[in-house]
């Protein structure tokens, strides 16, 4: 089943549309450059089990600097498990961030991320928490498990699309993690964008 496609001004065109699994998946094409080459795991996936936040938050990654080529959204922590352990999912497949709801039906977020961190293929994906309310108990929880983050929803400090933005483009674009290096011959990610070269001085300087 798919979803009529439209166009983020001037930037991106994204299609919706429900995989062979039932997952919802939004794909992101950058419509002026089409030169540019994949992010490697430049996936997100948000697990989230109340229909109007999983709304607003994939549009806020949609608005957001193409930090993501793809978001897949799991309804809770039994499709997110589904997902992340089906046997067609390879490693180099893996998202390159999880967006992971605490509190939901049939699975929570401490049990997903529990399983995520004692199995070899999800152990290094990042992981960053989301909350409707901040107790101390889950966010010592979240940590002992593993947890690399944990963003509160109704947080006063920064609106949400920055928040969440601001967590894609650290963990996808910023950060190196053991499995972005998967498939490089030399153990060194990947370059992102040529455009970002002259931006970097200790890059230039190495390069130089």
């Amino acid at each position: 089943m798919s979803y009529n496609s439209y166009k983020i001004p001037t930037i991106f065109v994204w299609i919706v549309s429900t995989d062979k699994a039932g997952f919802a998946r939004t794909v992101g094409k950058k419509a002026l450059d089409a030169e540019a080459p994949p992010m490697p795991h430049g996936v997100i996936l948000l697990v989230e089990d109340n229909t109007l936040t999983a709304e607003l938050t994939m549009a806020c990654l949609r608005k957001g600097e193409g930090a993501a080529n793809e978001v897949v959204l799991a309804h809770d922590g039994m499709e997110a498990i589904d997902y992340l352990f089906h046997p067609e999912l390879e490693a180099s497949g893996m998202p390159g961030l999880v967006l992971l709801d605490v509190r939901m039906p049939r699975m929570d977020g401490f049990e997903v991320l529990k399983k995520m961190r004692s199995a070899e293929r999800t152990r290094f994906v990042p992981v960053v928490m989301l909350a409707s309310s901040i107790r101390a108990e889950d966010v010592h929880m979240a940590y002992c498990l593993g947890a690399n983050g944990y963003l509160d929803k109704m947080s006063h400090g920064a609106p949400w699309p920055e928040m969440v933005q601001t967590a894609a483009r650290y963990w996808l674009r910023m950060n190196v993690t053991p499995n972005s290096l998967v498939g490089q011959e030399d153990g060194s990610p990947a370059r992102q964008n040529a455009s970002h070269t002259s931006d970097n001085p200790y890059r230039d300087e190495k390069e130089a």
